[in-house]
C-alpha cells in the first residue's frame, strides 16, 4: 500500500468529495474519550483538514455528538441554538412506590434544573409519570 492509498479512506465513489465540501456527522461517542478527541478521530479517519464538535459530552457519558467537517464547521454554532434533550435510564433493583420515587426525584430536581419529566415503572404496575416540575 503506498502513502496516497493509506491516507485515503475507503469510501464509495463521490463520498470523499462530498465530505471535503463539508458535512455534518452524528457520532455515537462512547464513554471515555473527550468530545475533542472524537472530533480529532473523525478528522483523521476521514482525511479532512478540520473537524469540530457542537457542544461537549462529558468523558464519563456516551451519546450522540454532532461533528462538522470542512466548511460545515462555520455552521456548527447554529446547532448550539437548538434545545437539547437528555435521557437517562435508571434500573431499580427492587420495587418502589410511585410516592417514594416522586420524593427522590423531587430531591434530585432541587439540585439540578435539567430533569423535567420521568416515566418510571413502579411496583410492577406499569409506567406512571409523576410530575416533578
Amino acid at each position: 500500500m503506498n502513502e496516497a492509498t493509506a491516507a485515503t479512506p475507503p469510501f464509495p465513489a463521490g463520498v470523499q468529495e462530498r465530505i471535503q465540501q463539508g458535512a455534518f456527522l452524528l457520532v455515537d461517542k462512547p464513554r471515555g474519550p473527550t468530545s475533542h478527541q472524537v472530533a480529532a478521530w473523525v478528522r483523521d479517519l476521514l482525511g479532512v483538514e478540520r473537524a469540530g464538535h457542537a457542544g461537549t459530552l462529558d468523558p464519563h457519558v456516551s451519546g450522540l455528538l454532532w461533528v462538522g467537517v470542512g466548511p460545515a464547521l462555520k455552521l456548527l454554532p447554529l446547532l448550539l441554538d437548538f434545545p437539547k434533550r437528555y435521557v437517562g435510564v435508571v434500573d431499580l433493583h427492587d420495587r418502589v412506590s410511585a410516592t417514594e420515587l416522586a420524593a427522590v426525584l423531587a430531591e434530585f430536581q432541587a439540585r439540578s434544573s435539567r430533569p423535567r419529566r420521568c416515566a418510571p415503572r413502579c411496583g410492577g404496575s406499569g409506567a406512571s409519570v409523576p410530575s416533578i416540575g
